[in-house]
């Protein structure tokens, strides 16, 4: 059930590991438990691990959200900029074109 889904969502992003594949692939839902928790993302159907918007959410709220994201998005500027000011850590897992890029290792030290 969606609403209690939702309120479950809200407390403890987490529990979207044990979301049914419906569940997981709702961006309205996938969004509150990022939100909540970045690393929920790992549990998001893989269509939403390549949505910018849910994966901007979690990489905002962790920078170790970005090891869960579509690799395309992983080479976005952007969405490892915000990954890496969240942790700079996170650089390990963007594309190797941002690994090497000046700005973004500067970014995460």
């Amino acid at each position: 059930d969606q609403d209690q889904a939702r309120e479950v969502l809200k407390e403890d992003g987490l529990a979207l590991e044990f979301g049914t594949e419906q569940i997981r692939a709702d961006k309205l839902l996938v969004l509150l438990a990022v939100k909540q928790r970045g690393l929920a993302l790992k549990f998001a159907s893989s269509e939403l691990r390549d949505d910018r918007e849910v994966v901007l959410e979690a990489v905002r709220q962790t920078g170790y959200a970005l090891q869960f994201v579509s690799s395309g998005l992983q080479a976005d500027k952007e969405v490892v900029s915000e990954a890496v000011l969240q942790t700079g850590f996170a650089l390990k897992w963007a594309d190797e074109s941002l690994r090497i890029d000046e700005d973004m290792v500067l970014l995460a030290e």
